[in-house]
């Protein structure tokens, strides 16, 4: 016995010790709840849903609605039904209307109301809407009178057999069949008398009706209809009457409001909201936006915009709260949060204008040479169409636009609308990064992500502020990705704009130098401004003091950078006496022949065209006098014979691959000049088509190219037919330019040359009197590009498709040096 006590003992003091522990963990959990819950309004969404309580009635409709109630509480009707149409537009508050009327009757004695509510837009799916309904009403009545319930089962089963529509017939014939039926109006009689019996008002409230298609809104107004004889019942429909209407157009035509004045009796017309609401709505909105957008309040009250005519609901400043939350987290610093709120705005409340906006904003709007987004408003600023890079063709006037397409935008009133427009996009808006009204920033806006390769600046400084740390990964292992991104985008040249205008702190040169070589390294257009480049190293030379010598040395020989380095060393050499930098000549010339060499012996996937091209750009030049001016050539005591040599194995290994590129054609072409005239390009200083300069490291490039085997290459052979006959052709000209009384070769030359040798007996007697008297100024000029450059003649190539070495878009190959 006394163990049996100690056992019931031991398990009452367990279980009263789990019970605390369970009300312990529950009081906790609700805490936690509570205190989600406070969270939540200050940081979470809104959720859309009725008011519920005194407090968040905004609107001051609470006492309204239960006056409203109390009269349909006080309508006679005990010889048939009573319907109210409480309408109102989508999302001004009916549903919350509805809900206090609901609480209102609810709370009537029981012994006198019955309440039902009934929302067809749950149902939608539902075979038929009619049967639905009576058994929502059977559910309702069934605890005050069960035969009254049931009565109403046989009596909606007897109505869709009546129904013309076969599916409803069929589904009546696969109910549950009763001998000695009655008929439709006995079941009626039945009916009101029961319901009278029950000595309760019967109150049915059916909500959204607004979002029902027209079949179904015909059905519903047909069921109201078909029990509207039926005693103490009220039924309160809420709907927007506009669309309703719309709906109901296309059964009914212009009868639709006759119609619905026979099933509604009485419409009750939700008052407008005020804009001192809205506007104390939109309040409360900032001030919970203020942890994420902490100016944007002070720059919204300070707009003058009218947010009444663009938020005429509750429900659409909800709305848009709402989406305000969803920032991605990657655009809350790098957009305007007040042109956010706009395009936000437009977006939920405009949403086919968005659509155009999103699709059209990089040819609708102007672009100015500052990259300024601006909007055209009729002939405003048309003036001034010379400023922007758009054409009148591809702009849009969106004061004719808006006014032309505002019905299939949705749109009321495109004044407001342009209003809107006019703060983002209008003319006397200073444009700052990153507004929408920075050519480079607007993208992000209608698309909410940073796009493919798109760049800011504050991402920007994070990399350019990396530090160079002895021992630890060089900054450009993380920069290159980044690097590749812009590059890979359309994104590129603004880019390359920016790194250009940025104001740099001291700390960031080197990183700039890094980044600005390895953009150029990636580039097939040389376009390498030796001034620009140098600002960034006269700010490396004031810091680092000493220093900076081994600073660009170690710069210099960072592999991924090579091309950019070299390219920037080759116009150094070309403006050393203006700009200082801590190298003597020889010493960039011995380190341009080994960026050379370094970049061609890299891989074997490096293109021959693109080595080519660069050995062209990188050839050291001079100006030499000639009669009647000066030219451009190249200086043969500044030649770099290591890169001559490796330029030279590159081309004999790839010549098939390379001849498009050794043949000419005319700057500016002469009139007349058909069929195309050509002339070939031998490499210079490496091959030479002078006779009397070929010597140990210049050699022949007539002998070079008809000593190749044609066997086997079609581009070989008619190379070398072209080069044959061009070189007869120069021995015509050559006669000519000697004279001696041979003027009537000049018929034998080409229509180019002719037309510029008549030039030059003109306009350059100096000039044409050199070129008769020197062979070496000749042969200068086959090397000279120019306006007026001449040794043309025609040839109709069938192979060969000549090439010009500057043109990117026809010289980049899928290809590889044969080494």
């Amino acid at each position: 016995m006394d163990i049996f006590l100690v056992v019931c003992a031991c398990l009452l003091i367990v279980r009263v010790r789990s019970y605390r522990e369970e009300r312990a963990r529950q009081r906790a959990l609700k805490v936690r709840m509570r205190q989600a819950t406070i969270n939540g309004v200050k940081e979470g969404y809104q959720v859309d849903q009725p008011i519920r309580s005194e407090d968040e009635d905004l609107l001051g409709r609470r006492g309204e609605a239960k006056s409203l109630s109390e009269k349909i509480f006080k309508t006679d009707t005990s010889k048939g039904a009573f319907t109210l149409g409480l309408t109102a537009p989508w999302g001004a508050g009916k549903t919350s209307f509805m809900l206090v009327m609901r609480e209102y009757l609810t709370k009537k004695p029981s012994q006198e109301v019955i309440v039902m509510a009934f929302n067809p837009w749950m149902y939608r799916k539902a075979p038929n809407l009619t049967q639905v309904f009576f058994e929502e009403l059977s559910r309702t009545l069934a605890p005050y009178n069960s035969d009254l319930a049931s009565a109403f089962i046989r009596y909606v089963r007897s109505l869709l057999a009546q129904e013309s529509n076969a599916w409803l017939q069929l589904v009546a014939r696969l109910l549950p069949q009763e001998s000695n039926e009655k008929s439709i109006t006995e079941q009626y009689d039945s009916l009101s008398q029961e319901i009278c019996r029950l000595g309760r008002k019967i109150f049915i409230f059916i909500d959204d009706v607004d979002r029902l298609d027209r079949e179904e809104l015909v059905e519903l107004f047909v069921l109201v209809r078909n029990s509207s004889s039926f005693p103490c019942m009220s039924y309160i429909l809420a709907y927007d009457k506009e669309y309703v209407a719309s709906q109901l157009k296309g059964c009914f035509d212009q009868h639709t409001h006759r119609y619905l004045e026979k099933i509604v009796q009485v419409e009750y017309a939700l008052a407008q909201i005020t804009p001192e609401q809205l506007e104390q709505a939109l309040e409360m909105m900032l001030e919970k936006l203020e942890p994420d957008y902490p100016h944007l309040k002070a720059e919204i009250q300070s707009s003058g915009i009218k947010f009444e005519y663009h938020l005429p609901t509750l429900r659409a400043v909800s709305r848009l709260y709402n989406l305000l939350l969803s920032i991605p987290r990657g655009l809350k610093e790098r957009v305007s949060h007040f042109d956010w709120f706009i395009i936000e705005l437009i977006r939920i409340q405009y949403p086919l204008l968005f659509g155009y906006l999103r699709e059209n904003y990089v040819s609708a709007f102007f672009v100015n040479i500052n990259s300024q987004v601006v909007m055209q408003i009729g002939e405003e600023g048309s003036e001034d169409l010379e400023l922007y890079n758009t054409t009148r063709e591809t702009v849009v006037d969106f004061e004719q636009y808006l006014h032309e397409n505002k019905k299939e935008l949705g749109i009321d009133s495109p004044y407001h609308i342009l209003e809107l427009m006019k703060k983002l996009w209008g003319r006397s808006r200073e444009k700052l990064i990153p507004q929408a009204n920075d050519w480079g920033c607007i993208g992000r806006y209608f698309y909410r992500t940073m796009r493919e390769g798109e760049f800011d600046i504050a991402e920007f400084r994070q990399y350019l502020s990396l530090p160079l740390v002895d021992g630890q990964q060089h900054p450009m292992k993380k920069i290159i990705p980044y690097l590749d991104r812009i590059c890979n985008s359309s994104s590129k040249d603004r880019f390359i704009k920016l790194i250009h205008e940025i104001d740099l702190r001291p700390e960031e040169a080197l990183n700039m130098l890094y980044i600005y070589f390895y953009i150029q390294s990636r580039d097939e257009v040389q376009r390498v401004s030796a001034w620009e480049s140098n600002k960034w190293i006269n700010t490396i030379r004031e810091q680092e003091r000493g220093r900076e010598r081994k600073i660009l040395e170690d710069l210099f020989s960072y592999p991924d950078i090579r091309k950019g380095v070299f390219l920037y060393v080759c116009a150094v050499i070309d403006l050393l006496e203006q700009i200082p930098i801590p190298f003597t000549r020889e010493e960039l010339e011995g380190i341009k022949e080994k960026l050379f060499l370094e970049y061609t012996q890299d891989a074997t996937s490096i293109d021959p065209i693109a080595c080519y091209r660069l050995w062209l750009h990188c050839q050291t030049y001079h100006r030499e006098k000639i009669p009647g001016g000066a030219i451009r050539t190249i200086d043969l005591e500044k030649r770099s014979h290591g890169m001559n040599k490796r330029m030279k194995e590159i081309i004999e290994k790839n010549i098939e691959q390379l001849i498009p590129y050794l043949i000419h054609s005319p700057l500016v072409e002469a009139p007349s000049n058909e069929p195309k005239h050509y002339k070939p390009y031998s490499p210079y200083p490496i091959w030479t088509l002078d006779q009397e300069e070929i010597n140990t490291e210049i050699s022949g490039f007539e002998q070079f190219i008809s000593g190749l085997n044609a066997t086997s290459s079609p581009v070989i052979e008619e190379f070398q037919r072209f080069l044959k006959k061009w070189l007869g052709y120069m021995d015509v000209l050559g006669m000519y330019l000697d004279g001696s009384g041979k003027r009537d070769l000049y018929k034998d030359l080409s229509e180019h040359d002719q037309y510029w040798a008549q030039q030059w007996q003109r306009n350059g007697s100096e000039y044409y009197r050199g070129l008769r008297q020197d062979k070496r100024l000749f042969f200068m000029m086959l090397r000279y590009r120019g306006a007026d450059e001449f040794c043309f003649m025609p040839f109709d190539f069938k192979v060969i498709q000549p090439k010009n070495i500057w043109d990117v878009s026809t010289s980049t190959e899928d290809c590889a040096i044969e080494l």
